[in-house]
Formats: structure tokens, C-alpha cells, sequence
């Protein structure tokens, strides 16, 4: 499973950050190759849902498909709740 923390609590050698535009923070973000769960964890500061965008572009390096309406091809598991798009 990937793991996101709050800003300013990651370990030291954080992959990347992944910008939330619901709180406004640059969630840091540890990828866990050995158990991949998918491209969308829950915000550490808001609590709402975060597409890991750059996960994304880097694993596939094709185009975002995200829309309002649908989220993105690899993050459709709960359409009711929105998701961070880019």
C-alpha cells in the first residue's frame, strides 16, 4: 500500500508530493512497489479522496482522462465521492 502523510511528517526520501486542491497541501507520498492498491489514497489532512496523478503519468505515461463527472480509468472505484483531478 502506498503511504501518504501529512506535510512536514514524511520520512526522509519521500517519492514525490501529490498537490490536493480540496485542503491546499503537497501530500508527500511513499510508494510501496511489493503491494500496489491502486492510483487513489485518502488525504491525510482533509480526508477526502487524492488521485496520485503523478503516480499515474510516471506508471502509464499516457493522457488524463479525469473528468468531474466519470474520475479517471484507474481511480473509478467510488464515483459518489469526487475525486482531486489535475
Amino acid at each position: 500500500m502506498h503511504k501518504v502523510y501529512k506535510p512536514g511528517e514524511a520520512p526522509a526520501g519521500y517519492n514525490f508530493e501529490e498537490y490536493c486542491p480540496r485542503c491546499d497541501q503537497y501530500i508527500p507520498v511513499v510508494v510501496d512497489d511489493d503491494e500496489f492498491t491502486g492510483y487513489d489514497q485518502v488525504c491525510p489532512v482533509c480526508g477526502k479522496r487524492l488521485m496520485l496523478c503523478t503516480l499515474c503519468h510516471d506508471d502509464n505515461g499516457d493522457v488524463c482522462d479525469w473528468t468531474e463527472k466519470h474520475g479517471c480509468r484507474y481511480g473509478r472505484r467510488n464515483l459518489n465521492e469526487q475525486a482531486c483531478g489535475v
